[in-house]
C-alpha cells in the first residue's frame, strides 16, 4: 500500500504487509486493496490505478488544465491531496495513446521512484505540499485544498510541479516501465494458468464430495457403534471399549460433515467469483462462516451425546442422537448441493 507523509491517511490496514513490485496478487487481494484504497482516498474504485503485479495503488490523476488547475479528482479526501502523482508534470501525468492501464500505473510508479517521491521498498511517499507549507491537518489548509479541488484558482498550487530528475534521460523510465510490464504480464499469465487448473480441480473435487455424500453409508460405523454400546450396557458389560468405538465413529462422521462443508466453501467462493468479478468476497469470509456452522453443529449434538453416555441402554436416547446426527448431516449436504447450480461446468 502507500502512505504519504505528512498529513495524509495511511492506507495500510493494520497487519497487512506492504506489497512490492513482483508480488503477484490474486483477484481477491487485488480487489480488496483497490476498494480499500478508493474508500480511504474518497474516490471510486475505477479511479484507482491498480495492477496485479504488486505495485502500490495510485489514484488516477486527472488531465488538469494547462494552467495547473483541475489536478485533483472530485471528492478526493483533502488528506490525499499530498499524493505526488497529482503533481507530476503534465506530459508525464498524461496516459499515452494505446498505453494500457497496467503499463501506465507502472510508469507513474517508476517516475515517482526516479524523482525521489516514492520509496519502492516501503511504499512511503514524499508529500510535495510540504514545500508550500500546506498541512492538510490544518483547517485553513483543508479549506484551501478543497477550494482548489473544486475548481478554484490557487497560484501556488497551480504552479506546483514534481518535475523530472535532473539529468534523467528522456524516455528512459517509460522504456523501463514497458519492459517491466511485459515481464510481469508473462509471469502473471503463468500464474493464472496454474490458478485456473487448481480451481478447476478443487471444484471437481467439491462436486465429487457432494455427489458421493450418502448418510446411510457414511453413518454405518456410527450406527453400529451406538448399537454396540447399547447392547453392552444392557448386558452389564464394561462399556469403555464400546464408548471408545462410538467416540471414533462420531469424530469420523463429524469430519465427513466438515468435508462436505469444505466442498460447499469451494463452490461458494467460485460462484461468488463468477458473479462478482469486480469485488468478490474471498475465501476467508466463507471459511469463517463454515467454521461457525461446524461449531454450532458440534454444540447442538453435545446434549444428545451426553444423554446417551448417561444412559446408553435407553433406546429412546440413542434414537434421538441418531436423528440429530442425521439432521445435521442432511443439512450440510443440502446446503452444499444447493450451490451446485450456481457453479455450472466451465470457467
Amino acid at each position: 500500500m502507500t502512505t504519504v507523509e505528512p498529513a495524509a491517511p495511511d492506507a495500510t490496514e493494520a497487519g497487512r504487509p506492504v506489497i512490492r513490485p513482483g508480488d503477484l496478487l490474486n483477484v481477491y487481494e487485488y480487489q480488496e486493496i483497490r476498494h480499500e484504497f478508493a474508500a480511504a482516498a474518497g474516490i471510486r474504485p475505477d479511479q484507482v490505478l491498480m495492477t496485479p503485479y504488486g505495485y502500490p495503488p495510485l489514484p488516477r490523476p486527472p488531465a488538469g488544465g494547462p494552467d495547473g488547475s483541475g489536478r485533483l479528482p472530485a471528492g478526493l479526501a483533502p488528506e490525499m491531496a499530498g499524493h505526488p502523482v497529482f503533481w507530476l508534470d503534465r506530459q508525464t501525468r498524461r496516459q499515452r495513446d494505446g498505453e494500457a492501464d497496467d503499463a501506465y500505473a507502472i510508469r507513474l510508479f517508476l517516475e515517482l521512484v526516479d524523482r525521489g517521491y516514492l520509496d519502492g521498498e516501503t511504499g512511503r511517499m514524499r508529500n510535495p505540499l510540504v514545500e508550500l507549507g500546506i498541512d492538510a491537518r490544518d483547517p485553513a489548509a483543508r479549506d484551501r485544498l478543497v477550494a482548489y479541488r473544486d475548481g478554484g484558482w490557487d497560484p501556488a498550487l497551480c504552479g506546483l510541479v514534481v518535475g523530472p530528475r535532473p539529468g534523467a534521460a528522456p524516455g528512459a523510465v517509460a522504456a523501463e516501465a514497458a519492459r517491466a510490464e511485459r515481464a510481469h504480464a508473462e509471469a502473471y499469465d503463468q500464474l493464472i494458468a496454474v490458478y485456473r487448473r487448481t480451481v478447476a480441480n478443487a471444484v471437481d473435487d467439491a462436486r465429487a464430495t457432494l455427489a458421493g455424500a450418502d448418510f446411510g453409508a457414511d453413518s454405518r460405523a456410527f450406527v453400529a457403534a451406538c448399537e454396540g454400546l447399547r447392547r453392552a450396557a444392557r448386558a452389564g458389560e464394561d462399556p469403555r471399549a464400546c464408548r471408545a468405538a462410538l467416540d471414533d465413529a462420531y469424530r469420523g462422521l463429524l469430519a465427513r460433515m466438515a468435508q462436505i462443508d469444505g466442498a460447499r466453501t469451494v463452490l461458494a467462493v467460485e460462484a461468488d467469483r463468477r458473479a462478482h468479478v469486480d469485488a468478490p468476497r474471498g475465501a476467508a469470509s466463507y471459511a469463517v462462516e463454515v467454521e461457525r456452522a461446524h461449531a454450532g453443529r458440534c454444540a447442538s449434538l453435545e446434549l444428545p451425546m451426553a444423554a446417551v453416555y448417561a444412559d446408553p441402554a435407553d433406546e429412546a436416547r440413542l434414537r434421538a442422537l441418531l436423528l440429530a446426527v442425521r439432521d445435521a448431516y442432511l443439512g450440510a449436504q443440502a446446503r452444499g448441493r444447493a450451490l451446485l447450480a450456481g457453479v455450472p461446468d466451465g470457467p
